[in-house]
């Protein structure tokens, strides 16, 4: 209200008010339409927040974290908050591929954010390589990144596979991420890293451990993904995944059988891996590209399923394939591997034993050859397999 200074009767300094009686009631007729407007713009904001609320629940599938969308000093919930823009690491749009996560897992992963909100970050040496930053949240895996730290005490073969196979020209596609750590190697070394992490609770840590590093030069092109990849015959289906022993303690699977007795469960979307890396952009015959597959034992139906994918595509432009078998869970059934070695059989060479045992495998060898050659390879002290073309 505008005031006017006058002297009072007193001699002291006072104010008077401008507002003639007309012009007040002028403004008690105005104040019903302000009141009106005020109001009405309070319920248009509420109601905005809301859909934006259950928009962000309904959108938790495949996050990418670009850090270039992401001021320096902005918060993890800046990044949140551009959830629904997310792009790829050169700026494209994204096809949609959603989680499907019911309530269930929405519950998991937001626990799982708050949780990592009162913990401590630590900078390691990840496997004696460049320092990152990651959460100490390590899901029922207490000192889990002290092994890692400096040293290869977790998974040593493993580090070594990405070493040899992995170049600046490599898109990495890494199923089963759990909380990043292979995920976080690779990525310095690839010209892309995929993750994908069904978990709800083991992808709320990923995912905070990419936007941890996202003023590292390479981690522009990480990013972690929250579906399934599934089989042919699984493609685009709703499956219900299990935690084992506790949801993001990384042996969570989509299979009857489990690593520990099965904690938690929850909905999950699955896809193709055609489909997926089409959603990426990502061609066989443009660069190279390595898949590495731990899927609880899943593999048993996932890995027969890439048969028709590949068996189209040149065989120079096959990827390299690193794949960890579980037959302390579930061994295959006969009928399984006989369709594994299919897809072995495209291969020019195909190791066992993370890499170290050779296999003789041509178009021509059958199935009891490949079963001798499991057996005399004692391939269960260390089921893993790469596949390489030459």
């Amino acid at each position: 209200m505008l005031k006017n200074r006058k002297r009072t009767n007193n001699g002291k300094i006072g104010t008077t008010s401008l507002l003639t009686k007309k012009s007040f009631s002028k403004s008690r007729k105005l104040l019903p339409f302000l009141l009106v407007n005020v109001g009405a713009f309070a319920l248009w904001a509420i109601i905005d927040a809301r859909k934006v609320a259950v928009q962000h629940s309904k959108d938790l599938d495949g996050i990418i974290i670009d850090a270039r969308k992401v001021p320096i000093e902005a918060g993890y919930e800046d990044l949140h908050a551009g959830i629904n823009n997310a792009t790829d690491q050169k700026g494209r749009d994204n096809k949609r591929l959603t989680s499907g996560w019911d309530s269930n897992g929405l519950e998991l992963y937001h626990s799982k954010q708050a949780e990592m909100d009162g913990r401590e970050n630590h900078n390691i040496s990840l496997a004696g390589g460049d320092k990152v930053t990651v959460s100490e949240v390590v899901n029922n895996n207490p000192n889990f990144w002290s092994i890692v730290d400096g040293r290869r005490g977790w998974e040593r073969k493993t580090f070594e596979i990405f070493e040899k196979y992995v170049t600046e020209e490599t898109i990495v596609v890494d199923f089963g991420t759990w909380i990043g750590p292979t995920l976080l190697f690779h990525g310095q070394k690839s010209r892309a890293s995929y993750g994908i992490e069904a978990d709800p609770a083991a992808f709320a840590v990923a995912e905070r451990n990419v936007w941890l590093n996202k003023d590292k030069d390479w981690a522009q092109s990480v990013s972690v993904h929250s579906f399934c990849v599934g089989s042919t015959e699984h493609a685009g289906k709703i499956m219900t995944m299990r935690g084992a022993k506790a949801p993001g303690a990384s042996m969570s699977g989509i299979t009857e059988a489990l690593a520990r007795k099965p904690v938690g469960s929850w909905a999950v979307r699955c896809y193709t891996l055609p489909t997926i890396l089409d959603s990426w952009d990502v061609v066989l015959s443009r660069q190279p590209v390595m898949l590495k597959i731990d899927v609880e034992s899943y593999e048993c139906q996932l890995v027969p399923s890439f048969y028709d994918w590949l068996v189209g595509e040149e065989r120079a432009s096959l990827p390299v394939i690193y794949v960890s078998f579980h037959p302390q869970i579930k061994d295959c059934s006969p009928e399984e591997w006989a369709r594994v070695l299919k897809v072995f059989q495209l291969y020019d060479s195909v190791y066992c034993r993370g890499g170290d045992s050779p296999m003789q495998i041509s178009k021509e060898t059958t199935f009891e050859e490949f079963e001798e050659m499991k057996t005399n390879l004692s391939w269960k002290k260390d089921s893993t397999f790469v596949l390489v073309n030459n």
